[in-house]
């Protein structure tokens, strides 16, 4: 896996992650 594959998975994920907080999943 390369450094820029890398970084867009932790992107998404990230951007899931933000989504179900804002969602009130955690706050």
């Amino acid at each position: 896996m390369d450094i820029a594959s890398l970084i867009g998975m932790i992107g998404a994920v990230g951007m899931i992650v933000g989504a179900m907080i804002s969602n009130g999943g955690l706050g």
